[in-house]
């Protein structure tokens, strides 16, 4: 994706390797972003999608949910040793799982389930705990999670950030949008979608306003996007 967008530019309009720190107004009709190494770059404006971790917008942390996932990505060289056309999912007290394959020769699944909100620093061995959440679960589960090389295998603590009834987030030029805007749990199954829309509408309204009304664009659209996210 960034290499179908990239080819669309000049190589002068992207640069990597900048670690932001802030981002604000001007109140001259531009932005500012901060580096990690000191430097202030002026520019037109300001989106930022810098995730869960935002910093863009100055938003609240994200507020942990109650639980944690694994994540992994298994791999069968003989192909899948079960129904391959099939999603999964599996629930239990406390604890819920899902498998989707993604090929003939592997199959991306998760175990979530409750957790102080420090387990990720215990130093769990991943596959063998969430193995022994569902060992005595049917449905292929412990195949998929054996199958998975431990660096194939990520866990997270589960958060959000619930931002209503708020109608605004960013100042002047710069506002944020994906996760840094509207971080949801991924039992949603919105956040990705929700992304893609903001950026239509946010096309949409940059698009409806003149190059000096950036600010008013931006809150139309935050004012739009907060309204569907959070009814």
């Amino acid at each position: 994706l960034l290499d179908a967008l990239g080819k669309q530019l000049e190589k002068t309009d992207i640069q990597y390797g900048y670690s932001v720190v802030e981002a604000k107004s001007t109140g001259q009709g531009t932005a500012m972003i901060g580096t990690e190494d000191g430097q202030e770059i002026v520019c037109k404006a300001v989106v930022g999608c810098d995730g869960i971790g935002a910093k863009v917008c100055g938003l609240p942390k994200p507020r942990f949910s109650g639980y944690s996932a694994v994540r992994g990505v298994a791999e069968f060289s003989r192909g899948i040793p079960f129904e391959a056309n099939t999603v999964r999912q599996i629930f239990g007290r406390g604890v819920r799982a899902g498998m989707y394959p993604l090929s003939r020769t592997s199959v991306y699944w998760f175990v979530c389930f409750n957790s102080e909100a420090d387990w990720i620093n215990r130093g769990a061995d991943l596959g063998g705990y969430v193995k022994d959440l569902t060992s005595s679960w049917q449905h292929n589960i412990s195949d998929v999670i054996e199958a998975t090389k431990p660096e194939s295998m990520i866990a997270a603590p589960i958060s959000d950030r619930w931002l209503a009834p708020f109608n605004q987030v960013g100042v002047g030029n710069v506002t944020c949008c994906g996760d840094a805007l509207h971080l949801m749990t991924p039992n949603l199954g919105q956040g990705g979608c929700c992304a893609i829309e903001d950026s239509i509408i946010l096309a949409n309204r940059i698009s409806s306003y003149s190059e000096t009304q950036m600010s008013e664009a931006f809150r139309d659209f935050e004012k739009v996007r907060l309204q569907r996210c959070f009814p």
